[in-house]
């Protein structure tokens, strides 16, 4: 059998060996140890720290992507507060543009609103033609309209501030509620590097003076421009911009015209009274607009918050409350009637009544035109004077066009004696669906030749007259 080899003592090498194991020292020994040790968990150390920079990673786009923060270095708290807000985005963003959506409705009684949904316009490099778009500022990024919302379309060179005047519609009266539904927040990068998003009430048409709510990620500002010279009423430091939030301007309250508020959903965070009359009012200061300003750099830009939708109505309802129109005869003179389907004459009606804000009316032609869409009921009542066709039918004309009929036809009858029998007037109503711009008209149809002094009116206008009122309306 073959014997393994052996460390002979008087082997020259192995008497070497022997003497350098001798010499090592307790602390050699445990050096060379933790050599190998290391030399070992160098790769799992590396492998630890790229685990540790994906996750660091990780948590920075999270940050970033739900917040819209800048910057690296952000904590799993961060990270945990993101997708804890994230969770609630859609149901909370969807919820914001309902509540202003029915919040314009319900203040549109009796007034002036307008509603603007972005989701329903294309992509753009404006929010759209009825907005009147004024830029200041050195750089070249835009604002317009990108998935839905209404973004800022960047360019990383210098800071831009853009001024938007809704140039469509103005409130009716001086109180204005405008508001907006944000979908992210404005970015803040430091104090002086910052984003910004405004609301404008009580603004002139060319967007030089106005009330403002200005929002930064961590302050809220109100104040005023009046040809371009700003006032700052009151400043908001301990605040904090929430994304999925609505926030709203109020320009005049019930405690006064010079009362002002800024709110989140229906809570104040800033209320203000003005001492004196800096700010301006009147019919040349009702429009509303928005506003946005962007901080850039060659390195990059914050942008402001991205608009989901946007609105504003009169704050107070007008003297005339629901929307409804009146107008009458006054005119004592009969005027003629003619066969066939016609629309009344002009100068029929000459005296208007109550005539609610949101429609407009024409006494020339006797025309009412409504803004809000709705079912309206329409009613009429003529005084008859002398002869009247065999049979008159009141109708009613929407756009130009008959429309529908209104009651039953009023006709000449026979006495006892054979003698013609004339009925002192006649009434009609009739419901239509109305859209916005919608007109209607009073008009008729009769069926046999001109018959002269048919109609006339009497001094107090109650025998002669038509109407129109709101029925409903959809609040979707």
């Amino acid at each position: 059998m073959t014997q393994p080899d052996r460390l002979l003592p008087g082997d020259a090498a192995n008497r070497t060996s022997l003497s350098a194991f001798a010499a090592k020292t307790q602390e050699d020994w445990e050096e060379e140890r933790r050599g190998q040790i290391s030399s070992r968990l160098t790769p799992a150390r590396a492998g630890f720290q790229k685990i540790g920079d994906d996750f660091s990673t990780i948590l920075d786009n999270i940050v970033k992507g739900f917040f819209g923060w800048t910057g690296a270095g952000f904590r799993h708290e961060d990270s945990a507060q993101a997708l804890a807000d994230q969770a609630a985005a859609t149901a909370s963003l969807a919820a914001a543009v309902t509540a202003l959506q029915n919040n314009q409705n319900n203040q549109a009684v009796g007034g002036e609103a307008e509603f603007i949904d972005f989701s329903l316009r294309a992509d753009g490099t404006s929010l759209g033609a009825d907005f009147t778009q004024t830029y200041s500022g050195s750089g070249t990024g835009i604002w317009g309209i990108s998935s839905g919302r209404a973004a800022w379309i960047p360019a990383a060179d210098a800071p831009r501030s853009c001024v938007a005047v809704y140039n469509a519609d103005v409130t009716s009266t001086d109180n204005q509620m405008v508001g907006a539904s944000f979908a992210t927040s404005p970015v803040w990068f430091n104090s002086s590097a910052e984003a910004r998003n405004q609301l404008f009430g009580r603004m002139n048409a060319a967007g030089t003076s106005y009330v403002y709510a200005d929002f930064g990620k961590y302050d809220a500002e109100l104040g005023c421009v009046v040809g371009g010279v700003k006032t700052v009423f009151a400043v908001k430091e301990s605040f904090s911009f929430r994304a999925n939030a609505l926030y709203w301007l109020r320009c005049g309250t019930v405690g006064g015209l010079r009362v002002f508020q800024v709110l989140e959903g229906t809570s104040p965070i800033i209320t203000h009274t003005e001492v004196g009359t800096t700010s301006q009012v009147g019919a040349d200061f009702r429009y509303c607009g928005m506003g946005a300003k962007a901080y850039a750099t060659g390195f990059g830009t914050s942008p402001p918050g991205k608009v989901s939708a946007w609105a504003f109505s009169d704050n107070q309802p007008p003297a005339v409350y629901g929307s409804t129109g009146h107008m009458s005869r006054a005119n004592t003179a009969a005027f003629n009637v003619s066969s066939g389907t016609h629309v009344m004459p002009n100068d029929t009606f000459d005296t208007p009544g109550e005539v609610s804000s949101d429609i407009d009316y024409d006494l020339t032609t006797g025309t009412f035109k409504v803004s809000v869409p709705g079912q309206y009921l329409l009613e009429v009542h003529v005084m008859i004077s002398g002869d009247l066709p065999s049979q008159l039918q009141l109708q009613a004309f929407k756009n130009g066009s008959p429309s529908r009929m209104m009651g039953s036809p009023i006709n000449r009858g026979l006495s006892a004696g054979a003698a013609a029998m004339v009925p002192d007037g006649g009434y009609g109503a009739v419901s239509l669906q109305l859209e916005e711009d919608d007109e209607v008209q009073l008009g008729y149809t009769a069926t046999t030749g001109t018959v002269g002094g048919c109609i006339r009116g009497e001094a107090t206008g109650l025998e002669t007259f038509f109407t129109i009122s709101l029925q409903s309306r959809s609040l979707a």
